[in-house]
């Protein structure tokens, strides 16, 4: 084949001066070796640099083109201007002169931390909160803040303590209210962001020790009031403490002298019976010993044990 195309190729010079002929002979032959010296260069040089080869086109295939994937959706930037959305798919761009920067549009959660917080009537509680939500407008996601998600985060701690800051142990209760109350402080500032807030809530709310132990007070408390009102209606003050259950028992005087009265005699009782013992034994006790021997009965009689002897 290839003498063929020689063959032909000397006949087309055949009309040409022989000087001229000689070197168009001259320099095809040098171009042939050319095109075989440069060939084999090249598949050397793809031989040694394989790796370095398919990098190289990826590079090109990358700055020349971009790939959106489903569920997202791309902002095509030229010149460092936002220009329009792209749809999922393959995009031409111009290579260093436009950009792509691509945002997940499917429905998407945040959770937020347990945060420490102080309600309005001083109690302290741990909470958990987290949001659902979707980027709706692209263009606003990408150009009107830097870091959609740590912006986001950081509203959704302002929004969890100015929510609860308001609230009291009343109000947590109804967990509905306040649920609302944090997603419409949310929508609000989502809103420029190009984001829709789809449901945000609170998935626990926990009071600390401290605030648990006065919850419970309080609540005790409240009960032992309304029920001692209910008893006062229909029974005396004296008996009404104690079917609540208190640790103090009203009592009138006579009844005071007469538990006195009962104590003291109970310890008279008490000592005589020490004495006789004592003398029965034949012992002879100390003064310190007697002293002793005295406030251990005072105790057993019910009491204080004061060294009278």
């Amino acid at each position: 084949m290839k003498r063929r195309q020689k063959a032909e190729e000397g006949d087309s010079f055949s009309s040409v001066p022989e000087p001229l002929r000689s070197w168009l002979n001259g320099s095809q032959s040098w171009w042939e070796a050319v095109k075989d010296s440069f060939k084999e260069g090249a598949m050397q040089l793809i031989q040694q640099n394989s790796g370095v080869i398919v990098i190289a086109i990826g590079a090109f295939i990358r700055a020349t083109g971009t790939l959106v994937k489903s569920g997202q959706t791309g902002m095509l930037f030229s010149f460092g201007r936002a220009k329009r959305e792209l749809q999922p798919g393959f995009h031409l761009l111009i290579p260093f002169l436009q950009q792509v920067r691509k945002l997940p549009t499917r429905q998407r959660t945040l959770d937020l931390p347990a945060q420490r917080v102080t309600t309005s009537d001083g109690l302290v509680y741990f909470v958990d909160a987290n949001i659902v939500f979707r980027i709706s407008d692209v263009r606003k996601a990408t150009v009107e803040i830097d870091d959609l998600i740590k912006g986001m985060r950081q509203v959704l701690v302002l929004s969890v303590q100015e929510v609860l800051r308001k609230a009291n142990r009343e109000s947590l209760r109804v967990p509905e209210n306040i649920n609302k109350s944090l997603s419409d402080a949310m929508s609000i500032l989502l809103e420029p962001w190009g984001v829709e807030l789809l449901s945000a809530g609170f998935t626990s709310i926990n009071p600390s020790p401290a605030s648990r132990e006065l919850v419970q007070l309080s609540h005790r408390v409240d009960t032992r009031r309304s029920a001692y009102a209910r008893l006062k209606s229909r029974l005396p003050r004296h008996l009404s403490l104690p079917l609540l259950g208190s640790n103090q028992r009203i009592i009138t005087r006579s009844e005071l002298l007469l538990e006195r009265e009962l104590k003291r005699r109970r310890y008279r009782r008490v000592r005589r019976t020490v004495r006789a013992e004592v003398i029965r034994s034949g012992l002879k006790l100390t003064l310190k010993q007697r002293r002793q021997l005295d406030r251990q009965a005072r105790i057993e009689a019910g009491l204080s044990p004061v060294l009278n002897f």
